[in-house]
């Protein structure tokens, strides 16, 4: 038996209906991506990149076909189980950041296990070993406008 995929998609469709015309923003994508495999998502402009992404993390519903995250059907989830879901199986990098410009670096990035309950003490030595696995430790401190793209 082989790798088994950590998501599966099979022949996603999504169709957008604006007044009366309707859009097929995906017509019947299928892929698989096993473990420690690298997928990149290359299209022109209105090609359904972003609508396959939203897909895949549980941000739209397909019109059509499934969506599996390691043995989970999330086409089917409720948005309350989607959202602890996210939460416990997703992270999202965004091209605009998102930072919360109040906050340092080491804040933002631990503010995500505030949600789940997880002590200050973790949540900080966390963030601490994040941002030193990426080349920040020493911008930690940092709020986002001290700091470049």
């Amino acid at each position: 038996m082989g790798i088994q995929p950590v998501i599966k998609i099979e022949n996603l469709k999504k169709v957008y209906k604006l007044g009366a015309e309707r859009v097929n923003a995906l017509a019947g994508v299928s892929l698989e991506i096993k473990k420690g495999e690298i997928c990149f998502l290359v299209g022109t402009s209105g090609s359904g990149k972003s609508t396959l992404l939203n897909m895949i993390a549980g941000l739209e519903k397909p019109t059509s076909g499934t969506v599996v995250m390691n043995g989970t059907h999330i086409e089917k989830m409720s948005e309350r189980k989607l959202a602890v879901f996210r939460q416990k199986n997703l992270g999202f990098v965004f091209q605009s950041y998102n930072l919360l410009p109040t906050m340092t670096a080491a804040e933002n990035v631990a503010m995500p296990l505030m949600f789940s309950g997880t002590k200050p003490s973790v949540r900080e030595k966390a963030a601490k070993k994040m941002l030193t696995a990426v080349g920040l430790e020493k911008r930690m401190r940092h709020r986002p406008t001290q700091m470049s793209g």
